[in-house]
């Protein structure tokens, strides 16, 4: 658990329903990251996105949740975290309709997937940090 008096800075994400965790800062900051990296993010190979969410997991404070019961905040696990941001790529892609299409392209991408990861892993840095803008103040 997070100290007793913990209360969460505008970084932190509140992983939790409602309108208080959508309209808390850190969600706010979080949710515009993943969608400025949201065109980056569907050209890469399952790699890549693996490495796109662990910046971004870097990027945010923490992830937090509220146990109800005893009124205390706990970090969030890794795993949750994780499944938190693919999730909210999954959300700004359906939002966009852009799942039907990226069947055709997909199936390109995988026969082009080894070329793509290697390319990406030599200039991770660069692309990420041109691509989504890294900085803290953003």
């Amino acid at each position: 658990a997070l100290p007793q008096d913990f209360v969460p800075s505008d970084l932190d994400v509140i992983c939790a329903k409602g309108k208080f965790a959508y309209n808390h800062p850190g969600n706010k900051r979080f949710r515009e990251k993943v969608e400025s990296c949201l065109d980056a993010y569907m050209s890469m190979s399952k790699l890549a996105k693996g490495v796109m969410i662990s910046k971004i997991f870097e990027f945010v404070g923490k992830f937090v949740k509220l146990d109800k019961k005893s009124g205390r905040w706990y970090e969030a696990s890794m795993g949750v975290a994780r499944e938190k941001i693919g999730q909210q790529f999954y959300d700004l892609m359906d939002a966009m309709n852009i799942h039907a299409e990226r069947k055709i392209s997909l199936q390109f991408h995988h026969r082009n997937q080894d070329t793509r990861i290697s390319s990406f892993n030599k200039a991770c840095s660069i692309e990420v940090v041109c691509v989504c803008r890294w900085d803290q103040a953003s």
